[in-house]
């Protein structure tokens, strides 16, 4: 009687009264061909290769499989018709070509990226991918900073970085930027300016004006956080000397008048 075999991995099945007295030789060959279908490797070298190649039973039963070489043309290895498995690949070749793998059942394929390792299967017709890849892609334009909106990422032109230590916040819309407790602006070189927000149960917002004052005003406020430049109640300078009568003259000068206070001695 005729062996039958299996059919992913042809392990050898001899029939009732075959192999009298010799039944190790198919037994030892079955677990060589288990054993390797287990945690074999298959190394495949492309140099020189194109088109489709068929694998022999030897090439697919082992579950990972290298590609090596460097390709000078486009190479197809194909899964033979009916037979289904998992494979780990790993497209280890150089060249401006691609790896495909197929199924001999005539259905679907895939192209293994250079450099990667991909996990593939086969129903006997299609081959696929054994993981779905989900390629993250990242949203908006060049030097847009990407945030998570909704679970994917998003880019504004109100919020971009340059690379070089400039970023902007809200360039074309109102922005607003929060920090707790400190804020520093910190030199070229060395030092900050700092500003320490005390612990408090209100809020307060300062509004300053949109243009430098005059030279010798000073900021200040309308009692609702609005700022504005004003001029010093007294003007700019205030003299105090003696007068030739030793009396002791105080002379305040504003900008709108001018003031004596004399005091004399006895």
């Amino acid at each position: 009687m005729a062996s039958t075999y299996t059919t992913n991995k042809s392990i050898e099945k001899p029939a009732n009264g075959d192999y009298v007295n010799t039944w190790n030789v198919p037994v030892n060959d079955d677990f060589d061909i288990i054993d390797a279908s287990l945690g074999g490797t298959t190394t495949l070298n492309a140099t020189g290769a194109s088109g489709t190649v068929t694998l022999t039973d030897t090439q697919y039963r082992p579950p990972t499989i290298i590609v090596t070489g460097v390709l000078t043309a486009a190479v197809t290895y194909r899964i033979p018709s009916g037979k289904g498995g998992q494979w780990v690949i790993f497209n280890n070749t150089s060249g401006a070509f691609n790896v495909t793998f197929d199924s001999g059942g005539g259905g679907t394929s895939v192209i293994t990226p250079q450099g990667q390792k991909v996990l593939i299967y086969c129903d006997g017709t299609n081959v696929a991918l054994g993981v779905t890849v989900t390629t993250t892609t990242a949203g908006g334009s060049s030097g847009q900073v990407q945030y998570n909106s909704g679970g994917s990422l998003a880019g504004s032109s109100n919020l971009t970085y340059d690379g070089t230590g400039n970023l902007v916040l809200g360039a074309t819309l109102v922005g607003r930027l929060d920090v707790r407790n400190a804020f520093r602006i910190y030199g070229a070189t060395s030092g900050y300016v700092g500003w320490t927000v005390p612990a408090a149960a209100g809020s307060t917002t300062y509004t300053y004006p949109n243009a430098d004052g005059l030279n010798g005003q000073v900021l200040t406020t309308n009692g609702t956080g609005t700022q504005s430049w004003t001029g010093s109640a007294y003007g700019a300078c205030t003299a105090a000397f003696w007068s030739a009568g030793s009396a002791f003259q105080r002379e305040r000068r504003t900008t709108k008048s001018v003031e004596f206070i004399e005091w004399t001695p006895g």
